[in-house]
């Protein structure tokens, strides 16, 4: 499976924990049974679809999302998106790691699943999308394809998802429980984002003061063990291990859409190059 082409190292320190709380707390635009996510464009039913589906990845760093009309080479009846979210700092901050790493995270796994529920709908097809910053202009020549295959859409066009997509995968309870049995045994916090906007996309935060000890232990495969990471169970999976207020390590991949899988840390964490050869 191709690796994404970003792949992020930052290096440096300056973090306050309530910044990193902040981030920890996925405070975005979908949170508990409130949905502040905007989304512009398409026609009544498409804009309401889509904005359900993002609105079940509670928390999420997604700001708007705007259905836009005519993608380039492409039939009439299709659409593309442009995804809004948030603009990091130019300091080489942990906060500023985690908002980049997982704002674009976010973006692959809720492009996918509005394509795959307004088609499912009868409605347009998604063809393309971009992830942009707040007040930044899409541009429609420079998008990220995820037509599927059989829509023979050329310029647009991405893999197949995995037959094993949405098979197999734990239930939240089970998943929570074997989790909730992985943080015993190895002593750190674990934190659940169920974010479901179409299938199950895992969201989960690791917390140790001692994250070294916990990658020679053995742990992070163990998480990525349990998560089925590499085998296309859920529309995604994202790892994070943070140790306060200097150091993260993510993994993270995406097997709907644009299918693939990348890592990225913020300052060493001794050991992490086995998970992480940018590392």
């Amino acid at each position: 499976m191709p690796s994404y082409p970003w792949i992020v190292k930052l290096l440096g320190i300056g973090l306050t924990i309530g910044a990193l709380a902040t981030v920890l707390a996925s405070s975005g635009g979908a949170t508990g049974g409130r949905c502040g996510v905007s989304v512009t464009g398409g026609n009544p039913p498409e804009n309401t679809a889509a904005r359900k589906i993002v609105c079940r990845m509670p928390g999420t760093l997604i700001e708007s999302v705007q259905i836009n009309e005519h993608p380039p080479d492409a039939p009439s009846d299709t659409v593309w998106l442009a995804i809004t979210v948030p603009r990091p700092t130019t300091a080489q901050t942990l906060a500023n790691f985690l908002v980049e790493t997982r704002g674009k995270w976010d973006s692959d796994i809720a492009a996918a699943a509005i394509r795959d529920g307004l088609v499912g709908s009868g409605l347009r097809r998604v063809v393309a999308y971009d992830t942009i910053w707040p007040g930044v202009q899409p541009d429609p020549n420079d998008l990220y394809g995820i037509a599927l295959p059989k829509w023979g859409i050329r310029r647009w066009a991405t893999g197949a998802p995995s037959r094993n997509l949405g098979k197999r995968g734990d239930s939240w309870p089970v998943l929570q429980a074997k989790l909730n049995a992985l943080s015993r045994r190895y002593h750190i916090k674990t934190t659940v984002v169920r974010y479901q906007p179409l299938g199950k996309a895992p969201l989960i935060w690791i917390s140790t003061p001692k994250a070294a000890r916990f990658l020679a232990a053995g742990g992070f495969q163990a998480y990525e063990y349990t998560l089925h990471f590499g085998e296309a169970r859920y529309d995604g999976v994202f790892i994070g291990l943070v140790s306060e207020p200097v150091a993260a390590l993510a993994v993270f991949a995406t097997y709907r859409g644009r299918q693939g899988q990348g890592c990225g840390g913020y300052h060493q964490i001794r050991g992490a190059n086995k998970i992480c050869p940018s590392q």
